[in-house]
């Protein structure tokens, strides 16, 4: 059996990838440990696989201290902590981080060569704690930095994704917008994780679903899954669609923030279920058959 630890006790993508574990009975154990306070400092994380770094300050706005305040001390300065003490113990880290300019909608289509630009505090938290983070990796202990676009699931409560959903149930028309952007069931972002533990495998991943998507395809799937049907409208569409170029929040739900396709294969089959499903199963909680 493999132990594996994850951090941050309220983490909902840490609650996602421990629901998704549990389908492979008697294969993982896992324990949740919260980095508030310091009472984790003195416990003892020996005998763990594999730590996951679930623990971050994300939608705290961008007047939390700037990058020597909330964000710094966070998703930097305890990153840096929990993977020493992971490093001492001899356990592979894992974590999580988006770190381009793309979810700000300045930016369309990302591959693995592209230099990440971040333009807020959280982006630049991120990439500042994946910089902390590589020089540690070396042989027997793996470093895998998982930058994930919009991830969405069964729970999520945070983000834009409950707005679709929202949307979806109580509105009669959404704009119909031919954007094309990337997302993430959470439960195929556990299975990356659950392979990357497998494996002891590290490196950067950009991992999306199969395709991308279309933001009012997403909204008619899930008005569909709720028991509805939406209107989509071209014409709302043509007068949304440019202010996706110079309005973040527009930017955010219509805009093409992106991965390639070719730059999220991996070599992992981690994908367990296409966009109808995945859907489907966020809005009604049930699991996909992965065993």
């Amino acid at each position: 059996m493999k132990r594996i630890l994850i951090t941050g006790a309220t983490s909902w993508i840490g609650s996602e990838v421990e629901a998704h574990l549990a389908a492979f009975p008697g294969r993982y154990g896992v324990e949740r440990v919260s980095l508030r306070g310091d009472a984790w400092k003195e416990s003892s994380w020996e005998g763990f696989d594999s730590v996951l770094h679930a623990a971050a300050v994300v939608h705290e706005g961008e007047k939390a201290g700037g990058m020597g305040g909330l964000y710094d001390e966070v998703n930097v300065a305890l990153v840096r902590q929990a993977a020493l003490k992971a490093k001492t113990e001899g356990v592979p880290f894992l974590s999580s981080f988006s770190v381009y300019g793309a979810e700000e909608g300045g930016v369309e289509e990302v591959d693995l060569g592209a230099v990440p630009r971040p333009s807020t505090l959280y982006g630049k938290s991120k990439l500042a704690a994946e910089r902390v983070l590589e020089p540690l990796a070396e042989p027997g202990f793996a470093v895998a930095v998982l930058r994930a676009p919009l991830v969405y699931g069964p729970g999520c409560s945070k983000g834009n994704f409950p707005r679709l959903a929202k949307l979806a149930r109580v509105s009669p028309v959404f704009p119909d917008v031919d954007n094309a952007r990337s997302m993430l069931y959470s439960r195929s972002l556990a299975e990356l994780v659950r392979l990357l533990v497998e494996e002891g495998r590290g490196g950067l991943f950009l991992p999306q679903d199969a395709e991308h998507v279309r933001t009012s395809e997403m909204v008619r799937l899930l008005a569909e899954a709720q028991g509805r049907s939406i209107r989509l409208s071209r014409a709302l569409g043509a007068a949304v669609g440019p202010l996706a170029r110079v309005s973040p929040i527009f930017g955010k739900l219509f805009g093409g923030a992106r991965y390639s396709l070719e730059a999220s294969e991996c070599g992992l089959d981690y994908r367990v279920a296409n966009l109808e499903e995945a859907v489907r199963m966020s809005v009604s909680g049930d699991r996909p058959d992965v065993v």
